[in-house]
């Protein structure tokens, strides 16, 4: 009998609407030993530096972080008061690698860049009337950090706040978001194992249960990490209850990770504590 085999890439769709569809999984389906297998989720991750010291940091924050409901994310930032127009000194931070001293923007850059970042506003623009350099938490792909920042005060009596750090003291900064299908990932002492909760459908097709198998792509930069499902038959179409369930799961390397970064078979970072 022939055997069908699919790779998680995303969450389920099915799951988001209280059902699992049983049909073919799209996105990678080919074993990854087989040489034609394509590594898409590595690919926008080649070129990261992950020799560099400091590492540069992946944010994985919703940016900019706002305080309320008020400061809405489907609306845009307008100036309409002034700015301090002095950068602060060099801040000495400490980075999932190590202390690193390293510059800080002005206030006018990271307006721009936070409203380079929102784009064109869904709805009326907040206004935003003062700007304090701070100390903010931001989430990276190693944890929490605590990070210079500039918190910009709207007229709404809302927040929002945005890295004080250059931009080349990020990777990709205001464009990477955390991986909905990995989490609660941590490492093991020497570096070669990975264990995570990995997002998978609880319900199958009557009959038609798969085998899994955790997956692992190893880079010289990243670890894309994953489960495979192997089914006993070619999949039917069926409505079964969703149940989301991640159990943990252990993922072998073959090189300890070190600064490598961890992403789900999509291409999307994933939190190592």
């Amino acid at each position: 009998m022939r055997r069908s085999s699919r790779i998680l890439v995303a969450a389920f769709a099915c799951v988001l609407f209280g059902v699992t569809a049983c049909g073919p999984t799209k996105g990678i389906e080919e074993s990854v030993t087989e040489p034609s297998y394509d590594t898409i989720a590595l690919d926008s991750w080649r070129d990261f530096p992950v020799t560099h010291k400091p590492r540069p940091l992946v944010l994985v924050s919703n940016l900019p972080l706002r305080s309320d409901e008020k400061t809405t994310l489907g609306s845009g930032f307008e100036l309409a008061g002034p700015l301090p127009a002095q950068a602060p000194p060099r801040a000495t931070v400490n980075l999932p690698d190590g202390p690193a001293t390293l510059p800080v923007v002005m206030a006018t850059e990271a307006f721009t860049a936070m409203t380079g970042h929102t784009g064109r506003p869904a709805g009326p623009s907040v206004k935003v009337i003062s700007a304090t350099y701070t100390t903010s938490s931001f989430a990276t792909d190693r944890g929490p950090v605590d990070l210079p920042a500039w918190r910009f005060a709207t007229e709404t009596a809302g927040t929002a706040t945005w890295p004080a750090l250059s931009p080349a003291a990020f990777w990709q900064l205001g464009k990477l978001r955390a991986s909905g299908d990995v989490s609660q990932a941590s490492v093991s002492g020497d570096g070669h194992v990975l264990t995570a909760r990995v997002a998978r459908p609880g319900h199958w097709c009557p009959g038609n249960t798969p085998q899994i198998e955790p997956v692992v792509i190893e880079s010289p930069a990243s670890v894309a990490v994953g489960l495979r499902f192997t089914f006993p038959q070619p999949q039917q179409r069926c409505v079964v209850p969703a149940d989301a369930v991640g159990p943990e799961e252990s993922f072998s390397l073959t090189n300890p990770l070190n600064e490598r970064v961890v992403l789900d078979l999509g291409g999307y970072p994933v939190t190592v504590h």
